[in-house]
This record gives structure tokens, sequence and C-alpha cells, in this order.
């Protein structure tokens, strides 16, 4: 983003290293079609204009396929089925851990079934026809 508040899209070594180590975390048969997902997601933001809207909903689709594994359950990643599921298994793994990793875990866990329903919100905004907005706010 500039300083006028417009979105600039482009590659940087921040962007290429998260994309980097994102998928080198996807590892594994089970994990093939989130990895998938995640790789095809990537390419939707590299296309000129960036197809954000689908890179959103394929990165939704490979946190909710790792969130059925993880948690071992075949519920929707929602809100309350983010908290439940995965509060606890936070929780266990940072037991033993450093008090400012274990005050912040309740938060990290919060801010991703937040951002759930945030995708699941925005599937339902395009659905109804979407939000158009102003070409003045990317600056390509």
């Amino acid at each position: 983003m500039n300083e006028r508040g417009a979105i600039r899209h482009r590659v940087d070594v921040a962007f290429q290293r998260g994309s980097e180590l994102t998928l080198a975390c996807l590892r594994g048969a089970a994990l093939e079609g989130p990895r998938t997902d995640v790789d095809a997601a990537f390419d939707d933001l590299l296309i000129r204009p960036p197809d954000t809207k689908g890179a959103v909903m394929k990165i939704f689709s490979a946190a909710e396929t790792v969130f059925k594994l993880v948690a071992q359950t075949g519920s929707a990643l929602t809100n309350g089925n983010a908290s439940a599921a995965l509060m606890p298994i936070v929780q266990r793994l940072v037991a033993e851990g450093d008090p400012a990793i274990k005050q912040a875990q309740p938060r990290l866990v919060s801010v991703f079934a937040s951002w759930s329903d945030a995708c699941q919100a925005e599937e339902a905004v395009q659905q109804e026809g979407g939000i158009k907005w102003p070409m003045v706010l990317l600056d390509q």
C-alpha cells in the first residue's frame, strides 16, 4: 500500500518467502489438496489484475481441509468450531512453553477463528452480487 492508501500488487521478498514457507509446511500425501489450493492461490495473486477473491477462497479451502485434519473432525471451519477444536490443541502444545507464547496463543486462535467467519461473509457478499471497489483504490 502506498502513502495515499492505494494498493500496489507486487511480489516482494516477504511475499516470496512466505509463499515458500507455507508450501513447505504442506508436505505429505494428506496435504496434497491444501498444497494445490495454496499454490493456485499464489498464482491468482500474480496475474494482472490479481484474482484476490479467488486467492482468498482457495486459501480458505486449504485452511478448512487442514483444520479438519488437525482437529480430526468433519466440521466446517467456523469461528465456533475453530475455537472449540483448536484451543485445547494449542494449549497442550504450549503447556510447557514461554509465558509470552502462552499469553498470545488464545488471541492467535481467536484471530484465526474470526478470519474464518470473514471469509464466509465475503463468500456471502459475492453471492449477493459483490462489492464493486473503486478503481482509484488500485494503483497498478
